[in-house]
């Protein structure tokens, strides 16, 4: 197949575009000819270049609604998809999946969305909700197949009629196997925390350090992977909550997989989530995890299995389970090596290769039989 990877931007180290980044070198690796369109250059486009994948950077794919940007985007993607005229287009992130749809029904090339978390699922007013929910509907009906990560985001695709239209897939996320075999943590009595997410919303630093000023033990350390606009402001309540001493800002990292095998425990404190990719990292490296129990976080941790969920803005329940695991050694390494196990299970990066690829082939096939019925008919 020839396949078009499009993502709204590039430049920034999140979940959607590691992704895309992970699944367009694997098809890749399956003979598939493919390529990536978005907006914004940094590290990922550069190791997309220096792999031999085409890139195309778009000028006015822009994250915020603005008609004539919109508009240009619109024309700009399709003048590319005409040239590529690829056999379907896979679609990731809210802005880039409302344009390419259009373009794909235009051109009548098929298109996959994958939701990596409904745009009304971080809306924070009942009338932003009601209008993402009515967006996501109606964009909805231009959809030639849909991917959800998550089983709840399944549940509400159907709930609100986003895709009663076609065969909606659940695929979960998945990862590559790169943990080092054999490789013995040194033992310490720090208890070295690691959280990995940009610091923009929906991600709550704040609400996590807030917690971790009610922990009566101190014997741990934070680090702190990523970047992202609020990275100052967290900095500023570390320092006013006299935390700063046991906090690490790393900013971005390609190199997760190495802090993670020397940490203890994975916390992840967010407002909204798909199914973070963050978490089957911390689970792959076998460590405990503490994470707000939103969206389709549950399907990854089983509470009091592998790790902890706490409920959402809730920091009492943040401050127990921190402060249960870092006492419980027993139970904070009996976690991990359950998450393990239940990452090998469910959420390696090969069952989601060959899952994915053979939705897109199921997807290309109907659109296929489709367009001859029209024909014969």
């Amino acid at each position: 197949m020839k396949i078009v990877q499009m993502v709204s931007r590039m430049d920034v180290l999140g979940g959607a575009q590691i992704h895309v980044f992970d699944l367009t070198k694997g098809l890749i690796e399956h003979g598939h000819e493919v390529c990536v369109l978005a907006y914004g250059t940094g590290k990922l486009t550069n190791d997309l270049e220096a792999l031999g994948i085409k890139y195309y950077e778009l000028e006015y794919l822009k994250l915020t609604i603005n008609p004539i940007t919109d508009t240009l985007a619109l024309f700009e993607v399709r003048k590319i998809l005409h040239e590529i005229q690829p056999d379907i287009i896979a679609l990731h992130s809210s802005k880039a999946g409302v344009i390419g749809r259009i373009v794909g029904r235009q051109l009548n090339i098929p298109t996959v969305f994958t939701s990596h978390s409904w745009s009304f699922s971080s809306a924070n007013n009942f009338i932003k909700r009601t209008a993402y929910i009515l967006i996501e509907r109606l964009i909805g009906r231009l959809s030639t197949g849909i991917i959800t990560v998550s089983k709840h985001d399944y549940t509400d695709g159907k709930k609100y009629k986003i895709a009663n239209h076609i065969d909606m897939q659940l695929i979960h996320n998945g990862v590559h196997d790169v943990m080092q075999k054999n490789k013995s943590k040194i033992e310490s009595t720090l208890i070295n925390i690691v959280m990995v997410a940009r610091f923009a919303y929906p991600k709550d630093h704040i609400l996590l350090l807030n917690a971790l000023t009610k922990v009566d033990y101190k014997n741990w350390q934070l680090t702190l992977i990523g970047d992202g606009p609020n990275l100052n402001d967290v900095k500023s309540y570390a320092k006013k909550s006299n935390l700063n001493h046991q906090i690490i800002f790393l900013g971005e990292s390609r190199n997760v997989n190495e802090h993670l095998e020397k940490a203890d425990l994975f916390i992840l404190i967010t407002k909204s989530e798909g199914l973070p990719l963050s978490i089957i990292e911390a689970m792959r490296a076998g460590l405990a995890t503490i994470a707000s129990n939103v969206g389709g976080i549950k399907e990854l941790i089983d509470h009091n299995h592998t790790g902890f969920l706490v409920k959402r803005d809730d920091v009492e329940e943040i401050t127990t389970a921190i402060t249960t695991l870092l006492r419980d050694t027993h139970s904070r390494n009996q976690f991990g090596i359950e998450a393990r196990k239940k990452y090998q299970r469910e959420f390696t990066f090969t069952k989601m290769l060959q899952e994915t690829e053979e939705y897109y082939e199921q997807v290309l096939l109907n659109h296929q039989s489709k367009i001859k019925e029209v024909m014969e008919g």
